[in-house]
């Protein structure tokens, strides 16, 4: 066909001269072909560029497919429900409203998660049940926050909580070593000591290791020995009235006694063994002609024994004799309150004595010098050397009873200080050695010292206030725990227990209940709770009263611990 360009400028038009250009083949253009649009069948339809197998690319930018190869970017867009096939089955949806569909519509249910199946299996929507839950299989992370059951106990409910709460606060105060607990609207007190009590309001109530008790306490002395009075407090003396350690005839060479304490209290003591004698002529004379003194009995001291309701033994040892042949040159042992104070040897010191000790509490006693003076408190001092002629200077014995030595001037050697303990001076060229000075045994205390307790009366145990600091309280709680140390209290007959909030002058007495056994059977937790002490007076001064009844030897109620609060 004749191809006809025809036109100017803007214009120009190329057309067959049969109106209709059949092909064009071999055409190359090397910049855009601009229209205003596209006709014809197949190629470009209804303002669509048909490029086969169903996809078009529309003049909105959509494209359709029966299928998809390729990277697709850009956003997937359906005013339905969005699906994903595999092989023509739909595995896959988003709904229109944004839900997540398994296999199709499965949209699962309010609250279910999606859980995989594995690496074979689909996803699968799983509902979580966290009511069985193991504490075990939580292996990190923190719990932030608990949440209380929709039903909240009732007082009543919570009783068997406070009860735990009180019978904790207890141990606490135990490991602590405290003996009472002021807390916010609540006192516990285990009796450690007797702080938390009211002795003005109570009666017959003694405190005993750490529990209360319905008796009677009366004031005494001991018994036993030698007693004298000086100045408000009570001396003991025990010495030895046998034979001398060693002396020929007898055993007897220490005395005993029996001290008698009434009940608890304390006291000061002092225990010396018996002296050692001096060195005898029979064994001649030897460090250049001195013979040794006796050493002085040991001393055992305690300025503060806590002594208790009981018999203690005493014994007190005697002197070693100066002139014998026996081996025995030793004074005795003496012992009292668990302790040994032992003799002291024979042929012990050369030349001057040794001083013993001094006690400024038993200063009536003892010998000061060698010479025996009275009083002083000097005890167990050694004796002195005796000499072999009148040419040597003598020798002193040691203060506390040590007995001078012999050199023929002043006759025969000196005897260590009976009752001191004091040890024997050596012998002279003349005379044999000294005796060693038996032992003493003394005891010093204030009058009326030991307490003793009477257990098995009844008893009234009030506390002290304490001050509600939110107002007058109306419901009242009370827990003790005590001991059927002799048969069994009945609950609100044989023991009774009240709360007052205006200081005592009005009680309301609680029903006590058993809550069960602590330590032992024979130790109980009594309780009772929300006592209604509304109709008192109003007041803010609370504290408890526990009363005990019919109490006997056959019935011994103790009281271990209280704790009372209020609200």
């Amino acid at each position: 066909m004749a191809i006809v360009i025809s036109g100017v400028n803007n214009n120009d038009k190329i057309t067959a001269s049969d109106g209709t250009i059949d092909l064009l083949s071999g055409v190359s253009y090397a910049s855009t072909i601009t229209a205003p649009s596209f006709s014809g069948s197949n190629v470009v339809a209804n303002q669509f560029i048909n490029v086969g197998s169903n996809i078009q690319l529309g003049n909105a930018g959509v494209a359709t497919a029966t299928t998809f190869v390729g990277n697709l970017t850009g956003n997937v867009n359906n005013t339905g429900n969005l699906l994903l096939q595999i092989g023509g089955s739909e595995k896959f949806r988003v709904g229109s409203s944004g839900q997540l569909g398994i296999g199709g519509a499965n949209y699962g249910t309010s609250g279910q998660v999606l859980s995989s199946g594995g690496s074979g299996s689909a996803a699968t929507w799983q509902t979580i049940d966290l009511s069985n839950l193991n504490a075990s299989n939580l292996t990190s992370g923190t719990i932030p926050e608990a949440r209380l059951p929709a039903t909240v106990p009732t007082t009543a409910d919570l009783s068997t909580l406070e009860n735990n709460i009180a019978v904790l606060g207890f141990k606490v105060a135990t490991n602590g070593s405290l003996s009472r607990y002021s807390l916010v609207n609540q006192v516990i007190d285990e009796f450690n000591d007797a702080t938390g009590i009211d002795a003005s309001a109570s009666t017959n109530e003694l405190l005993i290791n750490g529990y209360y008790t319905g008796g009677t306490s009366t004031s005494g002395n001991a018994t036993g020995g030698t007693v004298t009075t000086v100045s408000g407090y009570k001396y003991h003396q025990f010495t030895h009235t046998g034979r001398y350690n060693g002396q020929s005839g007898g055993s007897n060479y220490t005395t005993t006694y029996n001290f008698v304490v009434p009940g608890t209290g304390t006291l000061e003591y002092l225990v010396v063994g018996g002296g050692g004698r001096g060195e005898s002529t029979h064994t001649g004379w030897n460090q250049s002609g001195y013979s040794k003194g006796g050493q002085g009995g040991a001393r055992q001291h305690n300025a503060s024994f806590s002594a208790t309701a009981q018999t203690y033994t005493i014994v007190v040892g005697g002197g070693a004799q100066g002139w014998t042949d026996s081996t025995n040159w030793s004074g005795a042992n003496s012992s009292a309150f668990g302790v040994t104070a032992n003799g002291g040897a024979g042929s012990y010191v050369t030349g001057a004595g040794i001083d013993g000790g001094y006690y400024a509490n038993f200063s009536q006693f003892g010998y000061p010098t060698n010479d025996y003076a009275g009083g002083y408190g000097w005890f167990g001092g050694s004796g002195a050397s005796g000499v072999s002629n009148h040419g040597i200077a003598i020798q002193y014995g040691g203060k506390g009873g040590g007995g001078h030595g012999n050199n023929g001037t002043l006759g025969a050697s000196q005897s260590g200080g009976n009752g001191v303990g004091g040890g024997g001076g050596g012998a002279g060229e003349l005379y044999a050695a000294g005796n060693g000075g038996h032992g003493v045994v003394l005891v010093r205390y204030a009058n009326n010292a030991f307490t003793s307790l009477t257990e098995g009366g009844d008893l009234t145990l009030q506390s002290v206030d304490t001050t509600a600091v939110d107002g007058a309280p109306t419901k009242a709680d009370l827990i003790m725990l005590i001991e059927n140390f002799a048969g069994t209290a009945t609950l609100n007959t044989d023991i009774k227990g009240y709360i007052s909030r205006d200081s005592g002058t009005t009680f309301t007495q609680g029903t006590l209940v058993d809550e069960g056994s602590y330590a032992t059977s024979t130790k109980k937790i009594l309780a009772f709770h929300d006592l209604d002490i509304s109709g008192q007076p109003s007041g803010t001064s609370i504290c408890y009263k526990i009363t005990t009844h019919n109490q006997s030897a056959s019935k011994k109620t103790r009281i271990h611990a209280v704790s009372y609060g209020w609200k």
